[in-house]
């Protein structure tokens, strides 16, 4: 999926998407030329990784 789609999944915006690509954060990606990429699957294992780590902090 584009980076679009990735970012109204995530519900966040393009620009943090980048971001956190950049400062090696966000989720795993797959560059197709000029174009970035996500998998779905890899988006909702990330975002639960990013959760599961979250609620860590809490305790």
């Amino acid at each position: 999926m584009t980076s679009k789609e990735a970012a109204e999944l995530l519900r966040t915006k393009v620009g943090t998407l980048a971001n956190k690509r950049v400062k090696g954060e966000g989720p795993p990606f797959v560059k197709f030329g000029s174009k970035v990429l996500y998998e779905a699957e890899a988006l909702t294992a990330w975002l639960k990784a990013s959760n599961d780590h979250a609620n860590d902090n809490e305790k």
